[in-house]
This record gives structure tokens, sequence and C-alpha cells, in this order.
């Protein structure tokens, strides 16, 4: 038997199990995904230079993000609306759900690649990006599009896999993808100095080997085979209701994300670069988070399903207490740990210093964000996708805008300009926690009663 096709009981066993289950290889996933990402910094700091870290990091990332960011938020409608004809053991329906998933994200891939093809020069300019990197930066994210495609099917794969309950193999398939893309950036950055191409031609070909192996991965488990594939009207439909204010909603955090961008573009290359290595850093929170959300989404559709609804909210309770623990042992690593950490991505002081300042600053915050990707979790298993987008228009977009354009414009440093994210987050939090209690009130008490 291949390793990890051992399923879970989701429906069945003592929830902590469950969750633990679902949970501790996702952690894991996120834990090496991050080490990877440091790692990719570490390799182009030492051996391109500053001007690299600041193309690879900074502008160009962060662009990349809004597709990362659509991706695991439209991804959610797949794994609900999977999760519940797995759930009610509706075979058929379960293979033409994933056969409607793969066609509906694999045309939105499609789309963004050609976006970012063509329109990278205008992307880059919208986030005030320095004369310096223009061109680069351009090349960079043209060159980095064109794994797009592949990286859409790899995370859908592995995120069927584990709505289906499978726990080892999506986590196999991950951490070997992060290794075979840290020895791909060996290659082609230190044995053939490429330079920040090396880092494209890395992520593509592992990008390319990893969606193939995943996606015959959910293929054979499922017995599905290409004559067999068929999409299905109502299943793209439900998960474009799940999904796609999911996705905006995500989008939206890495669009003004790219707005923050802009502003920090208005200090000095110093200040980039040390932004840049902080938010590679930063994201080992959001890589917990997002796999904390994912593996909520997988307990609560299935449950949801099922119709077993006291299982439902006594697992969003265990989600909230195993999210805050990760959050808070995060946040102590990395403002106890800033220095180190910092110095590990660049010999420059002037860099690695501001770096280190940022952390100190930022770490102590990350509480006031946590809730949010638990109670998005449930929201939108439970029918209740769209408050989410509502939400984090209002809250994320309209506030971080405000707090730049009014606030941060007239007294630039980075103090002024990291704070948005904190304020946000409070009012954020604040409108899932009044939201939940209301459709506790409205809704929830009556199906867990």
């Amino acid at each position: 038997m291949l390793l990890g096709m051992k399923n879970i009981d989701i429906l069945n066993s003592k929830i902590s199990i469950v969750l633990i289950n679902l949970s501790l290889p996702v952690l894991l996933c996120g834990v090496i995904q991050q080490l990877y990402n440091m790692t990719d910094l570490i390799i182009v700091g030492h051996f391109v230079d500053g001007e690299g870290i600041a193309i690879v990091g900074s502008s160009a990332a962060l662009l990349y993000t809004l597709i990362t960011n659509f991706a695991g938020g439209m991804i959610v409608g797949p794994m609900v609306v999977i999760g519940k004809c797995y759930g009610q053991h509706n075979e058929e329906r379960t293979k033409k759900a994933i056969c409607s998933s793969y066609l509906l994200i694999g045309l939105m891939a499609l789309v963004f690649t050609l976006i970012y093809l063509i329109a990278a020069p205008l992307l880059l300019k919208s986030v005030n990006i320095p004369d310096t990197l223009f061109n680069d930066s351009t090349v960079y994210l043209r060159l980095y599009s064109l794994g797009y495609i592949f990286y859409f099917i790899f995370l859908l794969s592995t995120s069927i896999l584990r709505v289906l309950g499978l726990a080892k193999l999506p986590t196999t398939l991950i951490i070997s993808s992060f290794i075979l893309n840290i020895i791909l950036d060996i290659i082609f950055i230190i044995i053939y100095p490429l330079g920040y191409k090396g880092v494209c031609c890395s992520y593509i070909l592992t990008q390319v080997i990893s969606a193939v192996i995943a996606l015959k991965a959910v293929w054979n488990h499922q017995n599905i085979n290409l004559r067999d594939f068929k999409a299905d009207q109502s299943c793209i439909k439900e998960i474009i209701k799940t999904g796609l204010p999911a996705g905006l909603g995500s989008f939206a955090f890495a669009l003004t994300n790219n707005y923050i961008q802009s502003y920090i573009n208005l200090l000095n290359d110093d200040w980039i670069s040390g932004f840049a290595i902080y938010t590679k850093l930063e994201n080992t929170f959001w890589v917990i988070m997002t796999c904390l959300m994912s593996a909520t989404t997988t307990f609560v559709s299935q449950n949801y399903g099922a119709k077993q609804y006291k299982r439902v909210f006594s697992g969003v309770k265990v989600a909230l207490f195993i999210s805050y623990l990760a959050t808070f042992t995060v946040s102590a690593v990395i403002f106890f740990g800033s220095d180190i950490l910092s110095e590990l991505f660049i010999n420059n002081i002037a860099i690695s210093s501001k770096a280190a300042q940022i952390m100190r600053f930022m770490a102590p915050t990350y509480f006031l964000y946590t809730a949010i990707e638990i109670f998005s979790a449930l929201f939108q298993s439970t029918n209740h996708p769209a408050c989410t987008l509502n939400i984090n228009l209002v809250s994320v977009c309209l506030v971080r805008y405000l707090w730049l354009s009014q606030i941060a414009s007239t007294n630039l440093n980075y103090q002024t300009i990291s704070l948005c994210w904190p304020v946000s987050w409070i009012l954020t939090s604040s409108a899932y926690i009044i939201y939940y209690l209301y459709l506790k009130k409205k809704e929830y008490s009556k199906l867990s009663a």
C-alpha cells in the first residue's frame, strides 16, 4: 500500500484525534514550506546579492502572492463541495466534483498566466517599484508565471487528497516538492549561476513534476481516467458559489499587501530588502494559519455534509485552541530570534538590522489575526461564504487604504506602514466574531440542538 493511502475516519473518530491527524501533517508541510522559502532567499542573498533579494522577495513576490492567495482561497470551493459529497458517501458525485474542480481551477490558472505575461510591467509600476529593479523584476515575474498552471493543479490535488481523508500522502508529496525545489535552486543558482532566473527555473520544473505526480495520485485513488473525465454544471456552480468569495477575499488581502508594498518602495533600497526578509519569515505564520484553515475546512465540510452538527462546533473550538497555540509559538520565535534570523539571509548589517526591527515590531500583534482563519473555514463550510468577502473588503481593503493614504503618507516610516496590518486585523476579527454570534443565535444553535 502506498504511503498515506490509509484514510482518517473524520466522521466517527474522536474529534481531538481527527483534528490532530488532519492538522499535524499540514503543520509539518507548513514548517517545511517555510524552511524552503527561507532557504530559497538565503541562497539568493549569499550567492546573488542584496538587489537579488529585493527582486525575488519584494514587489514581484508580492504580485505572485495575488495568485497564491486567490488559488488558496478558491481551493476552498472544491474542498467544501468534494468534502460534502464524500461525507454523504456519494461516489459518483464525488468524481464529478473532482473533475469539475480540475477544469475550473485549470482555466483560472491559464487566465492568470496570460495576465501576468502581458501586463507584468503595468503591475510592477502600480506598486512603485524603483527603476533600478524594474527590468529584472519584469523578467522575473513573467518567467515565474509560467509555473502557475502546474502550481494550481498541485495545490488542488494535495487539497483533494486531504479532503478524502488521506494525511501522509499529500504531506509526503508537498515535502518532496520542497526538497526538490531546494536541490534545483542549488543547481540553477550555485552550480550554474543563473541568478534570479535560476529561481524561476527551479520553481517551474518543481511544479511540473509535483503536479503530474499529485494528479496521478488523485485519479488512481478515485479510479478516474481521461475517458471518464466529465465536468458537472451543478458542481461547478456550487464550487464557484463557495470558492469565489473565499478566493476574492484572499485576493483582497494580497491586493492590499501590494498597496502596502507601494509605500514600502518609497523608502530606500535597504528597507525594501529588510521588508523582503521579514516577509519570508512572517510567512511562517501565514502558512500555518492557512494550513489550519484547510484542516478545519476538511473536518467541518465532511461533518456538515453528514449532518453531524455537534461535531462541527466542537471541532471549531479545538481548531481555535491549536491555532492560538501555534500563533504564540511563532510570535515568540520571531520576536526573540529576530537578530539571528535576519542575519541568516544576508551579511549586510544595514539590511539585516532593519529586518530585525520590523520583526520585533510586528510579532506581538499576530494573535489579533488568528480567529479569522478558523471562522472563515466555518462560514465557508456551512453555506455562508459571501460574508467573508464582504467583511474582508471593508475591514481589510478599505481600512488599509485609509490608513496608508491618510496616516502613513504624512509620516512615512516602517512603523506607520506596518501598523496598517494589526489595525485591520482588529476590525476584521471583531466583525467575524460578531457575525459568528449572530449565526449562533439565528442558525447554529438550532443545528447543534
